[in-house]
Formats: structure tokens, C-alpha cells, sequence
């Protein structure tokens, strides 16, 4: 049976979105990630301290454990503004208040745990970003029902 060059373009072009569309698509990231470390007043790392990473909107809570670097990491966050907080035996607790997290960013926010009664919680509010952005290459911005409305079409 004789193949046109129909069945040809279209073999062809399925193909082709075999093996290009998810390439293509893995770029579209959705969420965001807030990471830091938890330190002491002197610089060194609290290993083991308890993070709470809540999304002011939803109030939904991730808690994650630092690691023994003191690092820590909540990936997959929806776009929004989070409060972190950290606690560990022998310090007093911190909060980092209104951090404003954007589709793709990966925004930093290292705690510096004092040493205390645990009963104390210290309060430090988030600044607005740096417009340079250093620490990933990639772009990402929030679009608001409005702005999409207003899009020439």
C-alpha cells in the first residue's frame, strides 16, 4: 500500500509534539519554594529545628524538620503571602511575617533563632524583594483576573 504525503505530514507532526511539547511544558512551573537556614545569634546552624511555612490566604500549614545544616526547604507552594516560623529546644521562637511568594520564585528567608525560654516568640516582618533578582535565572510573575481581562486581545 502507497503512502501519501498526507499520512506522512501527519506521522510527522505527531511526532514532533511527542517530542517537543513536554519539553516545552516542564518550564511552566506553578508554585513556588521558600528555603532558608536557622541559625544561632553567633552564626552557627540549629540542626533539628521545627519550621512552619503557613499561607496567610488559606492558612494551610506545611512543617518541615531543618536539616543537619540547618537547612530547610518547602517546595511546592502556591503563589501567595506565608509566614515561617522556627522553634527549637533552648531558643526562643522566631516568626518572619509577610513573605510574598511569586509563581516560580524561590525566595529566601534564614532565621536566626535567639537563645531563651521557649515561651518567647520574636517577630521580624519581611521586606519587599530586591527588583534585581540574583538567585535564579528563570522569570515568573503573578497576573491578577484583572490584568488578564485588560490584555489586548
Amino acid at each position: 500500500m502507497r503512502r501519501t504525503w498526507v499520512s506522512e505530514g501527519i506521522i510527522l507532526i505527531a511526532v514532533s509534539l511527542l517530542v517537543f511539547w513536554p519539553a516545552r511544558m516542564a518550564g511552566q512551573g506553578l508554585f513556588g519554594t521558600i528555603s532558608g537556614v536557622v541559625t544561632d545569634p553567633s552564626g552557627a546552624v540549629v540542626p533539628g529545628a521545627t519550621v512552619r511555612v503557613t499561607n496567610v490566604g488559606t492558612n494551610a500549614t506545611t512543617t518541615l524538620i531543618a536539616n543537619g545544616a540547618g537547612v530547610y526547604s518547602a517546595t511546592s507552594l502556591n503563589p501567595g503571602t506565608y509566614n515561617v516560623e522556627a522553634q527549637a529546644k533552648g531558643f526562643k521562637a522566631v516568626a518572619m511575617k509577610g513573605i510574598v511568594l511569586e509563581v516560580g520564585a524561590n525566595a529566601k528567608a534564614n532565621l536566626v533563632l535567639e537563645v531563651g525560654p521557649t515561651t518567647q516568640t520574636v517577630e521580624v516582618t519581611a521586606t519587599q524583594a530586591p527588583f534585581l533578582q540574583t538567585q535564579q535565572s528563570n522569570l515568573g510573575q503573578t497576573v491578577t483576573e484583572r490584568e488578564l481581562d485588560q490584555l489586548p486581545t
